[in-house]
């Protein structure tokens, strides 16, 4: 009996609460995906690409025994860029690989957990190239897939 009372009165208080009305609702909302769409596109622009770049290439060069240059990175989605002007090197500056545009995506939700995955894919050598990259707790791997490519017009084998 006393739960049902208070199930009544706290139906009547929600229900006799003034409501906030809907020219109200729309306008407060609409200021929220003002800001929230600000915000992003503030983030996209101001984001410190150049020093993600610096970054990439001296972790590259100090954990493997080749060089990469990228000439700029360009955003494409929150999770997707294009590195612009990719040359992969040997240490005594043959060019191993070289494309003009490799498109990135990287997984926000393994780089939150810890377990970075990438995937690249870039048109080189007349056909298409892509290279996923996943890190798990246990398990690494690495998948190339490598379609229509014409290895005549790979400069190593000339």
């Amino acid at each position: 009996m006393a739960i049902a009372v208070k199930l009544i009165s706290l139906k009547t208080v929600l229900l006799t609460k003034e409501m906030v009305d809907q020219k109200t609702l729309i306008r407060r909302l609409s200021f929220a995906a003002y800001f929230a769409a600000a915000f992003f596109i503030f983030l996209l622009l101001l984001f410190p690409y150049d020093r993600i770049k610096s970054r990439i290439e001296s972790e590259v060069r100090l954990r493997t025994p080749v060089e990469l240059s990228v000439s700029r990175i360009s955003p494409r989605f929150f999770n997707r860029f294009a590195l612009i002007n990719v040359v992969v090197s040997d240490k005594t500056g043959r060019v191993l690989f070289k494309s003009p545009s490799v498109h990135t995506k990287v997984s926000l939700f393994g780089l939150l957990r810890g377990l970075p995955s990438v995937d690249l894919n870039t048109a080189a050598y007349g056909g298409e190239l892509s290279v996923k990259a996943r890190q798990g707790l246990v398990l690494q791997s690495l998948v190339l897939e490598a379609d229509g490519l014409d290895i005549s017009a790979y400069p190593l084998l000339k």
